[in-house]
């Protein structure tokens, strides 16, 4: 379908533009004088954000018109990296990164309610092919930014990544329109608490390992594995591109009929497996470990994405998947919360350790749960 394959080349483009900017901002915002402390306070706005957008976007997709929140959020996304061009006051700054993460979410967001909406005779594919190419461009940003890091000149870059931006906005609207709905805002949490509390508490206790890597992943690498800024690069962004090639075979493999919760759980089993794993101290055992972590974790998000689709309808599917993507930015932020000083006061390896037992442990209540039926 034409309309989708322009929205994967959205994701694509957006998850490398993003990714090939993460690794060089905190390095770009010391550079012009900010302090620790307000380094923090600007990259969490980025993660924060998310909470207070993620379900008021679904709503919008359900109730709006998708392509104009996606417009919305190129021109946010654009404005954000010229703001970075131009201002180096933190107090402005501040406004530029409210705008950055605002941005951001809705654009995740809306492109992935654009994608379910979509339907397909194979919707395994389908969901294998976003998360291949939404995390191939990650590793792709990551890897390119590293090769970059040493030369090129930060007030460019962003220049030009706020004008790809604006350059995107016309492809938005060679989407089809998606049918609108109007749906009683009290209709969202009654149909979540009704279907998805099994996927809900699995998810929340999954997504408190993404806080332990947010906080702890390249400190353990430089710490503990003694990598510098590009093979930090080359060693997160490999297993990345690894997630969405394996991702993409999941998605097929969905299609040929495989229960899609047990794919579920066994990712769940490969991922805290490798969590734990790559904490071995040798970098080339770390670095298998990791990329087991990372097929664990395509299990978990392909079949996620197509259990989501299965659970709601056509009309709520939106604000719905919203709300599940807003409990798993609160189990990142809680997780973040947790291990950050286990990693600080402790050693880093300690938060995979710990995290990977967590990861252990849903996996443990979801077949426990899903065998009595209880939710």
């Amino acid at each position: 379908m034409k309309d989708l394959k322009i929205a994967f080349y959205l994701v694509f483009i957006a998850s490398f533009l993003w990714s090939l900017i993460g690794l060089l901002l905190p390095l770009y915002l010391v550079d012009i004088g900010i302090n620790g402390f307000q380094l923090g306070f600007l990259i969490s706005l980025l993660s924060i954000l998310g909470l207070l957008v993620a379900f008021p976007t679904g709503i919008i997709n359900d109730k709006w018109s998708i392509r104009r929140a996606v417009s919305i959020a190129y021109v946010l996304l654009s404005v954000f990296f010229f703001g970075l061009s131009f201002f180096d006051s933190f107090s402005v700054l501040i406004l530029f990164f409210i705008l950055g993460g605002v941005g951001k979410e809705i654009n995740k967001n809306s492109i992935r309610s654009f994608i379910y909406k979509i339907k397909t005779l194979k919707e395994g594919k389908k969901f294998g092919v976003f998360s291949c190419v939404e995390h191939i461009g990650m590793g792709l940003g990551l890897f390119v930014s590293a090769l970059i890091i040493s030369f090129f000149n930060f007030n460019f870059m962003f220049l030009i990544t706020g004008v790809i931006f604006l350059f995107l906005i016309p492809f938005v609207y060679r989407f089809r329109p998606v049918q609108k709905y109007k749906i009683r805002l009290i209709q969202y949490p009654k149909e979540f608490f009704k279907k998805a509390k099994l996927l809900s508490l699995a998810l929340f206790l999954f997504t408190l390992h993404w806080g332990a890597e947010s906080t702890s992943y390249s400190l353990f690498l430089k710490n503990n594995l003694g990598l510098n800024v590009f093979w930090t690069a080359v060693y997160i962004s490999i297993p990345l591109i690894i997630f969405g090639l394996f991702a993409l075979k999941f998605g097929t493999v969905i299609d040929k009929k495989i229960n899609f919760k047990f794919l579920f759980l066994l990712g769940l089993v490969v991922s805290g497996a490798g969590h734990i794993l790559m904490t071995c101290p040798l970098v080339w055992l770390s670095f298998m470990f990791r990329i087991l972590h990372e097929i664990g974790d395509a299990m978990v998000e392909v079949a996620m994405l197509f259990w989501i689709s299965k659970l709601f309808s056509f009309k709520t599917i939106g604000g719905e998947s919203g709300l599940i993507f807003t409990l798993a930015i609160i189990g990142r932020f809680i997780g973040a919360l947790i291990f950050a000083p286990i990693g600080f006061y402790w050693g880093y390896h300690y938060p995979f350790i710990l995290s990977g037992v967590v990861i252990f442990a849903s996996a443990g209540l979801f077949c426990l749960l899903s065998q009595k039926k209880k939710i």
